[in-house]
């Protein structure tokens, strides 16, 4: 499984927006769709790296706020996931959101190197510890050998969520259950277990892994708001359940400490969305975050908090440990996005 710092939170339709600026990144005549965009060579470095990902991928250096590499995906205007296969890989899914396909790119250099057939539109992507890339959709997980673009084994229970523990256990959102997947060997082969359903009620909107690796679940009830479940490792039944600050949680991230971030948005007529922080262990807020249209968390290897905000504009927003202070807004070739991932090829 990838650590906390790995994670890619994906965000769903609602937050995706429209194309606007491709012609500006890549004019149709100067390069074929996929083409990255001239940078600072990357081949020896060893990164993290951080990559914003929609209708375009954009590769920054951790603490920097110029990009490495921009590419153009194609000519559709919907992304909807990233993922490092740890063979050096960046997997990407984007296309019209009733056709997609993924697409593999060297993590280095964001050259386009092979795409899959159109198969549906992914709602998660995520990467085991041995490269296998898992892609949920309709037709169920889809699971692709390393390189992204070869499938080998298809998981029939769907989720609208995926995440991986320490252990290699893949945990999939399945409506209001989350279905628990052990590995059988190192091919992309998984045998379902069980179902987690104690305490849910209604849609798995979101699903992150914290560092003892407890299962945090959000539950979103829609008008009636939401919550965020706990589980101990290897538990059914939760342990905590979190309420205050929470309504129609959408994205989940807790770094290495035990903080938790949830980013919702709520139904409520004139109230826009937010991030509540969670001290570890603590169920009240520490803070919140006014970011009005989060659409993705991620965390880096300093416990740093990254916002992907679809207000007006995209940026990236990135905070200290615990969201204490802002440190810098990225906002140079980020477009209209829709994931973040933090990883080394």
């Amino acid at each position: 499984m990838m650590s906390n710092g790995q994670t890619c939170c994906m965000a769903f339709l609602a937050a995706l927006l429209g194309c606007a600026g491709c012609s500006r990144l890549i004019p149709p005549a100067a390069a074929p769709p996929g083409a990255a965009s001239p940078a600072v060579a990357t081949a020896g470095a060893a990164g993290p790296f951080l990559y914003v990902g929609g209708h375009r991928v954009a590769m920054f250096a951790l603490g920097s706020s110029k990009p490495l590499h921009v590419t153009k995906l194609s000519d559709y205007s919907y992304g909807s996931g990233l993922a490092l296969d740890l063979h050096g890989h960046l997997c990407v899914s984007s296309g019209d959101p009733s056709a997609q396909a993924i697409f593999e790119y060297d993590a280095r250099t964001l050259q386009l190197e092979g795409e899959t057939d159109l198969a549906g539109y992914f709602v998660a992507l995520v990467a085991d510890r041995y490269g296998y890339l898992y892609a949920s959709s309709v037709f169920g997980i889809l699971v692709y050998a390393p390189g992204c673009t070869e499938r080998v084994n298809n998981l029939r229970h769907g989720g609208s969520a995926l995440v991986f523990d320490r252990s290699g256990n893949l945990y999939a959102g399945l409506g209001n259950a989350v279905g628990v997947y052990a590995p059988k060997d190192r091919r992309g082969h998984m045998r379902f277990v069980r179902k987690i359903r104690d305490g849910l009620q209604n849609a798995v909107s979101a699903l992150a892994i914290g560092p003892s690796d407890d299962l945090f679940v959000a539950d979103n009830i829609g008008r009636k708001g939401g919550y965020v479940l706990i589980y101990r490792r290897g538990g059914s039944e939760p342990v905590e359940k979190i309420t205050d600050g929470v309504e129609t949680p959408a994205v989940l991230a807790v770094d290495s400490k035990g903080w938790l971030y949830v980013a919702n948005h709520p139904y409520t007529a004139g109230r826009s969305g937010w991030i509540s922080v969670y001290a570890p262990g603590v169920t009240q807020p520490e803070r919140e975050l006014r970011v009005y249209n989060a659409a993705a968390l991620a965390i880096d290897p300093s416990d740093n908090l990254y916002v992907l905000n679809n207000y007006k504009r995209s940026m990236v927003l990135v905070y200290s440990p615990g969201a204490a202070k802002l440190l810098r807004t990225i906002t140079e070739d980020i477009g209209a996005s829709s994931a973040l991932l933090i990883g080394s090829p």
